[in-house]
């Protein structure tokens, strides 16, 4: 990968101005947990509350019991007793009775403070993502200030790519930056040091999102913004080039040319990221997105890391991620933070 440590690369650092960029500040952690899932449960609270802590933010939590929604249609399977049966002998204040002492347990073993006036806790009994999606809309705030932490369980193979994960449709849905963990990878006490940014040529980009502001304030000290072209427009153009101008060596003008015009407009885009990032580089090569920016996620710590990227809001919730983010949002092995562009 093509990295510029170089003169033009340090300009950029010295000349980024003292007073530019907006200060972010994260108010408010949104942290959905199924209560079916508490092998993932616990990492993900203990993250949203280190991120909350660490920005003096609110730490809202929802716990979601799909009990009547898993028994549904499986009644002739369960040894004689319809689902019409279960629905009638177990009440939802029963479950949610319940469902407080589990919540609390859980909180406690995540080391969240129950008792602090900034953990907001909340239990539900129906469909996981509905009851989410419900949930989300009537507490989520601006794109600015807000967060919501999800798991990314391991993929269930084809249905999974073809319906979409519990994950993928709460980011389709959702207006607000998502930081997605993959499960089993990420310990409690979290901190993203690094963060690494896929950075695309057109507009809107991931730098210019308000969000990035709030990084620094969550532990992102260093920054790289990645992009990945493509040789094919490369190649076609240097043809043209050689044919027009006679140039034996027009392929290695156009790709000087080429390198030449990224690497100004990550230069020029990481001048314009907040003064609060104290290190700063730019990486490009050709090849797939995905490919290049799973390799750099493949060189930094899970621990210490998180990939940023960003989407257009889709026009209904299902519609597709895109197929670099799907990708990426699967593979990663480090946490991936979604922002969203667009209503």
């Amino acid at each position: 990968m093509m990295e510029y440590p170089n003169k033009s690369a340090a300009s950029v650092l010295s000349g980024v101005r003292a007073s530019g960029g907006c200060q972010g500040g994260l108010r408010r952690v949104l942290c959905p947990i199924d209560i079916s899932q508490v092998e993932a449960g616990k990492p993900q609270l203990s993250v949203s509350w280190s991120l909350a802590k660490r920005s003096g933010a609110e730490l809202d939590c929802l716990f979601v019991n799909p009990f009547y929604d898993m028994h549904a249609g499986y009644g002739p399977f369960l040894e004689g007793a319809a689902y019409s049966d279960i629905a009638q002998s177990v009440s939802p204040a029963d479950l949610i009775r319940k469902d407080k002492k589990k919540m609390k347990a859980l909180l406690e073993d995540a080391g969240v403070p129950v008792a602090d006036p900034l953990v907001l806790t909340e239990c539900q009994v129906g469909p996981v993502f509905t009851t989410v999606r419900d949930w989300m809309s009537a507490c989520q705030g601006a794109s600015s200030d807000s967060m919501i932490v999800i798991t990314k369980t391991e993929s269930a193979g084809f249905t999974d790519f073809v319906l979409g994960s519990l994950a993928t449709r709460i980011i389709r849905s959702s207006n607000v930056p998502c930081l997605v963990l993959p499960q089993g990878r990420v310990r409690p006490g979290w901190e993203p040091t690094t963060a690494i940014m896929g950075f695309a040529l057109d507009s809107p980009n991931v730098t210019e999102h308000d969000f990035v502001a709030t990084l620094p304030s969550l532990g992102c000290r260093n920054v790289t913004l990645v992009h990945a072209f493509k040789r094919e427009p490369v190649l076609q153009a240097a043809e043209t080039y050689r044919t027009v101008t006679g140039r034996p060596n027009g392929d290695l003008e156009i790709y000087n040319l080429v390198e030449d015009n990224i690497r100004h407009r990550l230069e020029a885009a990481a001048e314009m990221l907040p003064p609060s990032f104290t290190e700063r580089s730019i990486a490009f090569e050709p090849g797939k997105p995905e490919e290049i920016l799973y390799r750099a996620c493949a060189a930094v710590d899970p621990q210490a890391a998180v990939l940023v990227l960003g989407r257009s809001v889709p026009a209904t919730e299902l519609g597709y991620l895109g197929s670099t983010l799907q990708h990426l949002v699967s593979a990663a092995r480090i946490p991936v933070l979604i922002l969203p562009f667009g209503s």
